[in-house]
Formats: C-alpha cells, structure tokens, sequence
C-alpha cells in the first residue's frame, strides 16, 4: 500500500480539526461548569444573617413582655 503525501496531510488536518474542536469543547464545557458552580454557590448563601435572626428575636421578646 502506498502512502502518498496527499494523504498525510489530509490526516494531519483532520487531526488538526479534530484537536481544536476538542479543545472548544473542553472549554464551553468549562464554561458552563463554572457559572453552574457560581449559581449553586449564590443558591447556598443564606437570605437572612444570624444577626438579623437575633434582632427579630428580641423585637419579638420585647413585644412579648410588653403583653
């Protein structure tokens, strides 16, 4: 089997391709990773901080006394 240059090349190129589309990937992949992590991160964070939670507390004590 003779294997022409043509040939070569045509491989060459299509592992060329191959490589960058691989590489797109990776890092559209990439991509949605980090802003999936971002939001799941912003969903774990609390709404309402312990020291709010302790003034509703004593606003709520206060007004129970006050009864």
């Amino acid at each position: 089997m003779k294997i022409t240059t043509k040939l070569i090349i045509s491989y060459l190129f299509l592992a060329i391709i191959v490589i960058i589309l691989g590489g797109l990937s990776f890092l559209g992949l990439n991509r949605i990773y980090s802003n999936a992590s971002e939001l799941y991160n912003e969903r774990l964070q609390p709404t309402i901080t312990l020291t709010e939670i302790a003034q509703k507390m004593e606003i709520l004590e206060y007004k129970y006394y006050q009864e």
